[in-house]
């Protein structure tokens, strides 16, 4: 399996595999998938399963020739919270068999949150961290370990450990963080109508967490996404649902 955790849930793996189309299952690859346990609430109930077969497919045409490589590849799918990207990530990457990575286990930790570093587009992130212990030994063709951040905790979590495998997906919110954006050979940006984002967080997140994302992160992506133009600079942009 190309990703291995410490510690896992069997039952965001039984629920990703139902997810998947069976035709879109290629020749000889393992139809597995690791999420990490805070991502299992987070499978956007907004996609249908046949828009959810329609973007897969484009997602697949863009990125199943770079998991034909022999060297290293990275490919980031960042973009809107609530267009879908731990789903249709997890998807590409249990049909591809490939590794999936997660920025949400890479978020700033308290000691690092200084006023000048969250005035930063992207600041929140912690970039530095991504670059050195993922993005840098994957693209050397090295095995990658580092201990998720624990949002709940404030610390970090056991580690997690993947042999390199070729390509590796990346997806969250700041994939495309300008210290991380040349590693990737092909950068993906999904997005969805305001309407669309509003009613998918407050399926996910009920009422009080639709606030607080209204109230903090979506201020903080757009900020990062008009500063840095994305989606413009981006391979492929999908949207993934209008109003």
């Amino acid at each position: 399996m190309p990703l291995t955790r410490v510690s896992h849930q069997a039952a965001a793996d039984d629920r990703m595999r139902r997810d998947i189309p069976k035709s879109a299952l290629l020749p000889g690859k393992e139809c597995a998938i690791i999420m990490p346990a805070e991502k299992g609430s987070h499978h956007e109930r907004g996609l249908n399963v046949q828009e959810t077969d329609r973007l897969l497919e484009q997602l697949l045409k863009k990125l199943a020739p770079l998991s034909q490589a022999d060297g290293p590849v990275l490919a980031a799918i960042d973009g809107r919270c609530g267009s879908g990207k731990s789903r249709l990530a997890g998807q590409a990457a249990a049909v591809l068999g490939c590794s999936l990575f997660h920025m949400d286990d890479f978020f700033l930790p308290p000691a690092l949150r200084t006023p000048e570093r969250l005035a930063q587009p992207g600041g929140n992130i912690h970039y530095e961290r991504v670059a050195a212990e993922l993005l840098v030994p994957w693209s050397a063709g090295k095995p990658v370990c580092f201990r998720p951040f624990d949002c709940h905790s404030g610390g970090f979590g056991p580690p997690v450990q993947a042999a390199h495998t070729g390509l590796a997906l990346v997806e969250g919110s700041y994939a495309l963080h300008p210290e991380l954006y040349r590693y990737y050979h092909t950068r993906i940006f999904l997005t969805c109508s305001p309407a669309v984002q509003r009613q998918r967080l407050l399926e996910r997140e009920g009422t009080a967490g639709l606030a607080r994302f209204q109230a903090r992160w979506i201020p903080l992506e757009e900020a990062y996404f008009q500063t840095f133009r994305l989606p413009e600079r981006c391979d492929l942009v999908l949207d993934t649902g209008r109003s």
